[in-house]
């Protein structure tokens, strides 16, 4: 009998990085074993966005410190993330937009995780 191994990684973070919970979770379902009792992380990660659930985003067309800091943080991370991934390229690339939604927006935590769920059943299923 032969196993297939799964490395996961992952890249991006704030809200955006809310994204990777659904693909953990869509993985989760693809591996029945991963689902039998809730892990230290998954619990850290729904009382994490049960906090958010009611927080509202700021609007990022105000060009304050923070978001031009932002911008300048995602701009330094596109271009380690590229020049990382040419030395290793991955058999199997999930991309989350950064424009889907902002670093501080996390009131759209179940939407990225939705989001993020899709891309992985729709780029994974099949190849795993």
């Amino acid at each position: 009998m032969s196993s297939k191994a799964i490395s996961l990684v992952l890249g991006s973070g704030g809200a955006r990085g809310l994204a990777h919970v659904g693909v953990i979770r869509w993985l989760e379902e693809l591996i029945p074993e991963v689902e039998e009792a809730k892990s230290p992380w998954q619990q850290k990660m729904d009382d994490f966005l049960e906090s958010m659930r009611f927080s509202k985003s700021k609007s990022t067309d105000q060009w304050d410190m923070l978001y031009i800091a932002d911008q300048s943080f995602n701009t330094m991370q596109n271009a380690i993330a590229r020049i990382r991934m040419a030395d290793n390229p991955p058999d199997y690339f999930i991309a989350i937009p950064r424009n889907k939604c902002g670093t501080l927006e996390f009131d759209r935590s179940t939407e990225m995780i939705e989001y993020g769920y899709q891309l992985a059943a729709e780029q994974l299923a099949g190849s795993l």
